[in-house]
């Protein structure tokens, strides 16, 4: 058995055993759905970043560094700004509902069944998307780790993500979730000391980069990254992130808000710190591995060449722990969604506690032979609108979503305009590919459309019932 083989089981047997704790201390539909909202600091700084970091920051971050410089550090500062956006204001309004779901949110401040139906079934449709890819994902890194066929690789992911969602649910995802962080955290580390103990050192490191490519020390890339793509990027993970509900429900299992204000101050810092390393290790490869054409090889080029077996399989088992982390938070997601915001929302009486448990890891399994079949289908559809769902849902949820605590007079009206704004106009700006003729990333109309739309006939139509602004804008807050 070889090394990535025997790490891999290990790291398997550890998430297992997690899973099986999770089964023990979950008994009501809120431990399943938020962790009986107990979740505290490093645990929620854990399981937001291992959500948020998918294998591609392992895989092809070091090679958009690699091409960039350190421009490409100003990709993720949206995805940072998120977190110190929610450190300060709007986590803490998320936790302070009490609900479970953001449609439960959405609902209620827009007293709607409709904008519960139509926030919901995005979600579902974007969680079906974003577990597809993960799938496929994982059947790639299982092929590279083990030697198995793709399709094979596909259906045991599924089988490892279904596993430890469906038996602890969010009290498995989290704690799974925090031990997948710091492997990747961990891995990255190694990897880049190891390298910069090669060159000499962090600062040798810079001076050789500006003998030889001058261009990595370049924060605009030499006019490769211009001001209008600093703010495409901002925009798309400063406001997709806020309407993805894998991120935002991080909030709703904090066990307080001071954990949430707390959780999500160092997880800022945790992203910048990792970012950080990312990128010192695409200049590295730069030094170490000139001239590599294909930008998604340089991370695994630089594990396999310049590690020891060992860190190199942990840092291949930290791949898979990536795609885990992603796919086990997206299939509760869809499943939490699915019971919630359509059965229990419009069910007529009382359900059993038990039942509502029951039924979300019916669910689950239900939507995980689902992403299964889709990916082992390979249908072209699902992974060409994969990219455009944060953007989709950022305009529309994530608009409506931030209005709901900021604007007393936002309505109902306003908020179903919103989301159907914003759908409608990123889904279109993204089909016709009008972001090559503009320059513009179809999050950014969308949400400009979704925007205007929300004040404009929000003016137009009845204001929100007083009752509901008591709700949520507390007079002594």
């Amino acid at each position: 058995m070889n090394m990535n083989i025997s790490v891999l089981i290990g790291y398997l047997l550890l998430t297992f055993i997690i899973a099986g704790w999770g089964y023990k201390i979950t008994s009501t539909s809120d431990d399943y759905w938020v962790a009986g909202r107990s979740l505290g600091v490093f645990v929620s700084v854990g399981t937001y970043f291992a959500t948020l970091i998918s294998s591609w920051s392992v895989i092809g971050a070091p090679g958009y560094f690699y091409n960039m410089g350190w421009a490409g550090y100003w990709q993720f500062g949206g995805t940072i700004l998120t977190s110190i956006f929610a450190a300060l204001w709007f986590g803490a309004k998320i936790r302070g509902t009490g609900f479970v779901t953001l449609p439960d949110i959405l609902a209620a401040r827009y007293y709607s069944g409709a904008v519960r139906v139509i926030s919901a079934g995005l979600i579902l449709i974007g969680s079906m998307i974003f577990l597809t890819v993960q799938a496929l994902g994982a059947g790639v890194i299982l092929r590279q780790i083990t030697g198995i066929s793709e399709n094979i690789g596909i259906i045991l992911g599924v089988i490892i993500f279904l596993i430890f969602t469906v038996t602890g649910g969010m009290h498995s995802v989290a704690w799974t979730d925090l031990v997948q962080g710091v492997m990747i955290f961990i891995g990255i580390f190694i990897a880049v000391t190891m390298g910069l103990e090669k060159v000499g050192g962090f600062g040798e490191m810079h001076r050789q980069l500006a003998a030889s490519a001058p261009e990595f020390l370049d924060p605009f890339a030499g006019g490769k990254m211009g001001l209008l793509m600093i703010f495409n990027w901002y925009i798309i993970w400063g406001v997709g992130n806020l309407g993805t509900p894998q991120f935002m429900g991080r909030f709703l299992a904090c066990r307080d808000l001071a954990t949430v204000r707390t959780s999500q101050g160092l997880t800022a810092l945790t992203f910048a710190l990792f970012y950080f390393l990312i990128g010192t290790l695409g200049g590295l490869a730069k030094l170490l591995f000139p001239g590599i054409a294909d930008a998604n090889s340089v991370g695994p080029m630089f594990i396999t060449q310049m590690l020891h077996p060992f860190f190199g399989a942990l840092i291949m088992s930290a791949l898979m722990a990536a795609a885990m982390s992603t796919a086990s938070s997206v299939l509760l997601v869809a499943a939490t969604t699915f019971v919630r915001d359509f059965y229990q929302a419009f069910a007529k009486g009382a359900i059993e506690d038990r039942k509502l448990v029951s039924y979300s890891r019916i669910v689950t399994v239900l939507v995980s032979i689902v992403a299964c079949i889709l990916a082992l289908k390979r249908i072209s559809t699902i992974f060409w609108l994969q990219p455009n769902m944060v953007a989709t849902m950022g305009a529309s949820i994530g608009t409506a979503l931030i209005a709901a605590f900021a604007w007393k007079r936002a309505n109902r009206e306003g908020a179903i305009a919103s989301i159907l704004g914003g759908i409608t106009v990123t889904s279109i700006w993204f089909v016709i590919g009008l972001q090559a003729n503009t320059g513009l990333h179809p999050s950014i109309p969308g949400t400009a459309v979704a925007l205007a739309l929300l004040v404009v006939v929000s003016k137009m139509t009845p204001p929100t019932p007083k009752e509901i602004i008591a709700q949520f804008f507390p007079a002594n807050n």
